[in-house]
């Protein structure tokens, strides 16, 4: 899924035709997933319930992979010493819409099953997709990485300032 569509992409970029229209989706896909892997979040439209197995070992307080959190269905707790699950009762976690899971104690795995319900990708979002993707068409340059067989190639050169931060405010973190 794109944070944008083809057509903002298209009126950022000046182009009037549809002949590039393959290679624009392309550049939003890519675009959209390097925003998925910065923020550790995935902006979906619509409600969903989703599961999410965190393996943070860093602290009670935990952040979710998505906002627009509506109920917590199960919260699941192991520590690294145990292959045994504890269920924990609604009354032992704290949750916010925004995300963020206080749990009782630091466990190594956590995993929450979870409702939310997102109007959308949030606009602040979709700007930075379409930038990012302007970035990948006008920048002919590739930085290439290898380790032997294995090869890793970076399009995205440098970030603005204002798109970081943009992107800073969604970010998973560990509090």
């Amino acid at each position: 899924m794109s944070y944008a569509t083809t057509d903002q992409l298209k009126s950022a970029l000046s182009i009037t035709d549809s002949a590039q229209d393959t290679y624009l989706t392309d550049l939003l896909a890519r675009a959209s997933a390097w925003i998925d892997t910065y923020t550790g979040r995935h902006f979906a439209t619509g409600a969903q319930t989703v599961t999410d197995e965190l393996h943070e070992g860093q602290g009670s307080r935990l952040w979710l992979k998505h906002t627009g959190i509506t109920e917590i269905t199960s919260v699941e707790v192991r520590d690294v010493r145990s292959d045994d699950w504890e269920v924990l009762g609604a009354d032992d976690y704290e949750w916010t819409a925004s995300g963020r899971l206080i749990v009782p104690l630091n466990y190594t795995f956590v995993k929450v099953t979870y409702k939310y319900d997102s109007n959308g990708v949030p606009k602040d979002i979709e700007m930075v997709a379409v930038r990012l993707a302007t970035q990948l068409f006008r920048d002919n340059t590739v930085s290439k990485e290898s380790l032997d067989d294995y090869s890793i190639e970076h399009r995205i050169q440098e970030i603005a300032p204002d798109d970081l931060g943009v992107l800073a405010a969604y970010r998973v973190r560990n509090v």
